[in-house]
């Protein structure tokens, strides 16, 4: 993060530590946010294997019926 503000300034306005901070940024993404971003490429392939023309309600079927947990 780079700009006019820095990192220390960024911490103290919003009240976090800047080991904290540092833990966070150095953690990597968490299970939930990976099996997100994973869920997310999954639907952006089955809309685009359907010609953009499935909706919420054709993609989550289609993901259940091929064994995924949607919604």
């Amino acid at each position: 993060m780079s700009g006019k503000h820095s990192i220390k300034d960024l911490c103290a306005t919003l009240g976090v530590s800047r080991s904290r901070y540092n833990q966070w940024k150095n953690t990597g993404q968490s299970p939930r946010a990976q099996q997100t971003n994973r869920l997310k490429t999954l639907i952006e392939n089955e809309y685009a294997k359907s010609r953009q023309t499935y909706g919420s309600t054709r993609i989550t079927g289609a993901k259940r019926n091929g064994g995924e947990t949607v919604g």
